[in-house]
């Protein structure tokens, strides 16, 4: 049984400049004075102006204290975001931004402590860095940027702070990263005490005929950093995990390790891995395959109990979800603890869709899936509560779109912009894991630092829809 959700309230409205300021100082007014004016929806829209947008390069963070940030690359520069929570609901939102060079890339956001995290490249080198000012309010804002030559990008980052009564705080990163064909997986120390100019690194196998293992997702968990990969070597697992303590994860032999999944004959991986950290010691592993038994694409969610897993005992649960060609490339996963859901972003043929579902159950289980059709959002992340109402959502960006969703219910969606279905993720048997040795080349590389010091300007944009929780318009 399906049910949908219309969207109830559209909001179109002037581009003058002027009244665009009417309007956002209205509109901040009614938020921030009226607690009833609780979000459930909203999409607005960043005109790219006379440059081109690249929108698969957009990206978003939450950071922390009702601020978020976010990334766009044109044509001719690139611009490092943010917005307070609140600006992302008024008739005309605004967020601030510092312009940089073209050639600086951010492909992940991850907080540092009180920093927002980000990584990437720059001038067409792997980099990591980090705002000072990450509601860039202050007239000059302070950026780092520190290059890691071994490789050409980051792609994706896991961060694990580390304190205790002896040694003072330290911010410990983990990243997978490529350069050419080669696929890396880094460690190294963002920030705070030890911080030094060396890193370390490992490549991942790669053979002549093009056959490779490829790290998609890291995450850290416990004390434990967790590496997805793809193999497409022969009598290798298509899927695998490398997993060592955080303390020296790189340098040690445990590394070389791969935990196989193997699957079953029909199926085929289709896209790319990702993983989130649940509570505790569990995590999800989430991927797409084709089944050429059924002729059909699923997506695949495997929850894993990391104490289990590292000791061989397999208490995975596994969920197939049927979902259609046009819309399976594994973009993104987010997990929102204080409603224990998960999002799951796919997307496609200029279409997306966002999968809501909670990872605990040991049965089938409802999931509801928002319908995205303007395009392709790539990245997702959840957002801190805003005003004193207690609100859980998140945002998905893409192409020159910002998608909120309240998630305050959870896997039940009871309000939306967009049309939401309901189903049910079935129960199947977990993959066969297979631990297998297989060595890898690590090494010891030193870091490069730029620092930028950036002003900032404001930014409007156009809000399409706005759903408000007593079905009154933002106007």
């Amino acid at each position: 049984m399906h049910g949908t959700i219309p969207c109830r309230i559209i909001c179109q409205l002037n581009s003058d400049n002027k009244m665009k300021k009417i309007l956002l100082f209205l509109g901040a007014i009614l938020l921030l004075n009226n607690i009833y004016a609780q979000i459930w929806s909203a999409e607005c829209t960043f005109s790219p102006g006379n440059s081109t947008l690249y929108g698969s390069a957009s990206r978003f963070g939450f950071h922390y204290d009702n601020w978020s940030t976010y990334y766009m690359r044109y044509n001719d520069s690139s611009y490092f975001g943010s917005f307070h929570n609140y600006g992302m609901w008024v008739p005309i939102p605004v967020s601030q931004k510092i312009s940089m060079p073209e050639d600086f890339i951010i492909t992940d956001f991850q907080r540092f402590r009180s920093y927002q995290g980000f990584i990437g490249s720059y001038q067409g080198v792997g980099m990591y860095g980090k705002a000072f000012d990450y509601n860039l309010l202050t007239p000059n804002n302070s950026l780092q940027v520190f290059q890691l030559p071994a490789v050409d990008c980051l792609n994706r980052i896991a961060i694990m702070l580390v304190i205790d009564d002896i040694i003072p705080y330290y911010t410990k990163a983990f990243a997978v990263g490529n350069h050419s064909n080669k696929s890396y997986i880094l460690e190294y120390i963002a920030e705070g005490y030890y911080f030094s100019s060396t890193y370390y690194y490992a490549q991942l196998p790669y053979v002549s005929t093009g056959e490779r293992e490829v790290a998609d997702d890291v995450v850290t968990i416990d004390n434990y950093a967790v590496f997805a990969t793809r193999d497409t070597r022969k009598d290798h697992a298509p899927i695998n995990l490398r997993i060592y303590d955080t303390s020296n994860t790189i340098t040690s032999p445990y590394i070389e390790y791969q935990w196989q999944f193997c699957l079953l004959p029909e199926e085929h991986v289709s896209g790319e891995i990702r993983m989130i950290p649940l509570r505790g010691n569990h995590f999800v592993v989430a991927y797409v395959v084709f089944n050429s038994k059924l002729n059909g694409y699923y997506l695949c969610v495997n929850r894993i109990i990391l104490s289990d897993f590292l000791v061989g005992n397999n208490t995975i649960v596994t969920r197939y979800i049927p979902i259609k060609k046009s819309c399976s490339n594994m973009a993104d996963i987010v997990y929102e603890p204080d409603v224990n859901t998960m999002m799951i972003l796919l997307n496609g043929d200029g279409r997306s869709e966002i999968y809501h579902m909670t990872p605990w159950p040991t049965i089938d289980a409802a999931y509801s899936k928002l319908d995205y059709p303007n395009g392709n959002l790539c990245s997702i992340d959840t957002i801190g509560g805003y005003s004193t109402a207690n609100v859980n959502m998140y945002v998905a960006v893409g192409d020159n779109k910002f998608l909120s969703q309240d998630i305050s219910n959870g896997v039940s969606i009871e309000n939306s912009c967009f049309e939401v279905s309901m189903d049910k993720a079935f129960l199947r048997e977990p993959p066969i894991i297979r631990k297998y040795s297989d060595p890898i080349e690590r090494s010891i590389g030193t870091r490069l630092y730029f620092p930028f010091q950036k002003q900032s300007f404001f930014f409007y944009d156009t809000s399409s829809c706005v759903i408000i929780k007593n079905d009154k318009p933002i106007e």
